[in-house]
């Protein structure tokens, strides 16, 4: 039986608290896909950790991972998503595209990042494929208090877009234990070895 956690089916932005397992929750998101014999894309700075990569996808077969599309961008973010966009106008069995730290921790959102992921968003494609942007969410420096006094990254401009913003934080209740917030709705997670998990 799958987790019962939310799906990611539209455009999503992920803001995470440091820590909380934002890249887990991603990966568990297309583990789900490949496992319903679907197409993945995911756009990364770097590798995943090798360790947890194996504790997500260890247990699914060499053909079924080959369905697993890793794009490795370096500093070249905008590169990998509009990759990432080519290749699902060209594979219609891609059900889902990651882009993990889609945006650097600090400083402002780059211009030519935000302009890859309008077109990734305005693609034909965008009704039939998750999107999921991943990126870690800042201190408020306002003093307000929504969200655990965290800010998304570029959540206004992602918002025109088309992009719905979903929190992932801490649940001091207890060890592994999370909050993600979709929409007005929040549920409790417990994170293991095997990912999340609603409690």
């Amino acid at each position: 039986m799958p987790p019962d956690i939310p799906v990611v089916d539209t455009a999503v932005h992920l803001a995470v608290e440091s820590g909380c397992g934002g890249t887990t929750f991603a990966m568990q998101q297309a583990r789900m896909v490949l496992e319903g014999d679907g197409r993945v894309v995911w756009v990364c700075y770097q590798q995943p950790d090798p360790g947890r990569f194996s504790q997500l996808f260890g247990g699914l077969n060499p053909a079924t991972l080959a369905r697993f599309h890793r794009l490795v961008t370096g500093e070249s973010m905008p590169q990998g998503i509009d990759s990432a966009r080519e290749l699902a106008d060209t594979m219609r069995s891609i059900q889902l595209i990651v882009v993990d730290d889609w945006t650097p921790d600090s400083g402002h959102v780059s211009a030519t990042t935000l302009a890859s992921v309008e077109a990734l968003a305005d693609s034909s494609f965008a009704d039939r494929v998750g999107i999921l942007l991943v990126s870690a969410a800042y201190s408020d420096a306002s003093g307000e208090r929504a969200h655990g006094g965290l800010k998304a990254r570029g959540e206004n401009r992602l918002s025109a877009f088309g992009f719905s913003t979903w929190w992932l934080r801490t649940d001091e209740s207890g060890v592994g234990r999370r909050t993600i917030k979709v929409g007005e709705q929040e549920n409790a997670l417990r994170l293991s070895s095997d990912g999340f998990e609603r409690v």
